[in-house]
């Protein structure tokens, strides 16, 4: 995934999801094609996008 566009950080995490994705994209368009991409990666089950507002820290 670190060779996707757009793709900045890779998070392990404990819980409910396994990875969380950052992406610095230009537009909408470019996160649908983030989003596409990581879904293609053998052994992602399910991908849900959330958007930052805006970033306080």
């Amino acid at each position: 995934m670190k060779a996707i566009p757009f793709v900045t950080r890779i998070d392990s995490l404990v819980g409910e999801i396994d990875l969380l994705v950052s992406v610095d994209a230009d537009s909408i368009d470019s996160v649908e094609d983030v989003r596409r991409q990581v879904a293609s990666v053998p052994g992602i089950a399910t991908v849900t996008t959330a958007l930052v507002l805006r970033r306080h820290l």
